[in-house]
């Protein structure tokens, strides 16, 4: 891998990327902070019983949770860009570890308020990765920033897949201490991160006017279309937020143990995995407005379907497809969300992610209402595939973008 990311060529194919050592310094360091918060899902299940949680404050503590990531973004993108971001990336894991071991550690009581607080990790961590991912896209890539997105969001959702994996067998065979055994991955990957993150670039401030000629201009959006993108961006993490909740307790309360509901949030998030490395390419290749509009309206169908199917393999197959949907749209929403936020860098970054993640976890509070009142889960995933057509018909307000300046070598 290359050291540095000065005279740097241009890479032809996304994937080469990863040959830039800063760049997959960086999509590793989101692949383990999401390895520990893709616990979320399993672990406030496996907690619900004991602490005697309903839906609806299993809502609120999901809601606190995400919360604390969203809403610090800002502020700890601010700091990424006053102190560096190297320093927020390496801190995030360090927090995330120490309080999640001290939630298992300590009397389950702890639990809860311990584990809200290590998603203070995920709010050092996001701003500044993602402003640093797409920084280096930008250069390496002749400005296809949707790609460059694509593979940080990419190792993201590899954590949040392998997180419930790992972490519901643990749970099942062990109970919470189990999780313990991921706290020890994060001593090689802390000195991995810190020595590979020596040389990053230097933060784009502002978008220049004068940017070179193999890159495209990125063209403002239009107050129609910037409020379009606001509502299409609270849709998808509404309905991210609906399934990864409550899917698990739905299936905890069919009696199915850890190891299965965790198995099944892993299957959706590999589809959100798969989405977003398709989606990323695709809308540098033919805009960002199809994808979004294309995916959240395809989404629709199969989590109707999930409201209506028995449980079963047609089930899982709707279930996965809804999660490859979502995830192909999501970079795409994140690189518009950056063009519309002022600035430029980790702040502006953390005010996208921090809105993205926040409107996800207040309509979760909403949803589990909506459980507790009807007494079926069914209606979560009726009530996402409305949100999936709605934001469909929603996003075709978007403006049109134009397509990437090809590399000329």
């Amino acid at each position: 891998m290359t050291s540095t990311v000065e005279n740097q060529r241009h890479y032809k194919t996304g994937a080469a990327i990863l040959l830039n050592a800063p760049f997959f310094a960086i999509v590793f360091s989101h692949l383990m902070t999401d390895l520990y918060i893709g616990q979320r899902s399993i672990y406030l299940t496996f907690l619900s019983e004991p602490l005697g949680l309903t839906n609806t404050m299993l809502g609120a503590v999901t809601t606190a949770a995400v919360m604390t990531a969203g809403l610090t973004q800002p502020i700890f993108g601010w700091l990424a860009d006053k102190f560096g971001p190297r320093k927020m990336i390496v801190l995030s894991i360090i927090w995330i570890a120490l309080t999640y071991s001290l939630s298992i550690i300590l009397p389950i009581q702890a639990a809860v308020p311990l584990f809200v607080l290590a998603n203070l990790g995920a709010g050092m961590f996001h701003p500044a990765g993602v402003s640093q991912a797409t920084l280096i896209g930008r250069s390496l890539l002749a400005g296809r920033e949707s790609t460059a997105a694509s593979f940080f969001f990419l190792f993201g959702q590899l954590g949040f897949f392998f997180g419930p994996l790992i972490g519901g067998v643990l749970l099942s065979k062990w109970g919470d201490t189990g999780l313990l055994f991921l706290i020890f991955l994060t001593i090689p990957a802390t000195i991995f991160v810190q020595r590979a993150l020596k040389s990053l670039p230097k933060v784009e401030r502002t978008i220049p006017a004068d940017r070179p000629s193999r890159a495209p201009v990125r063209p403002r959006l239009f107050w129609w279309s910037a409020v379009a993108l606001v509502a299409v961006a609270a849709f998808q993490s509404w309905i991210q937020q609906n399934i990864v909740t409550f899917m698990p307790k739905h299936m905890s309360d069919l009696g199915h143990p850890a190891s299965f509901y965790g198995m099944l949030a892993a299957l959706f998030l590999a589809g959100t995995a798969i989405g977003n490395l398709i989606g990323g390419p695709t809308a540098d290749k033919i805009g960002m407005r199809p994808v979004i509009a294309g995916g959240l309206l395809l989404a629709g169908f199969p989590l109707y379907l999930m409201n209506v199917v028995e449980i079963g393999y047609v089930w899982y197959a709707m279930l996965f497809l809804a999660g490859a949907l979502m995830g192909a749209i999501y970079s795409s929403l994140v690189v518009l969300g950056q063009r519309l936020a002022p600035g430029g860098g980790a702040m502006a970054s953390g005010l996208v992610l921090g809105f993205i993640f926040s409107s996800g976890a207040l309509g979760a509070v909403f949803s589990g209402w909506l459980v507790d009142v009807s007494g079926s889960y069914l209606v979560v995933y009726l009530f996402s595939a409305i949100l999936a057509v709605t934001g469909g018909v929603v996003s075709l307000f978007l403006d049109r973008q134009k397509k990437p300046i090809p590399v000329v070598e």
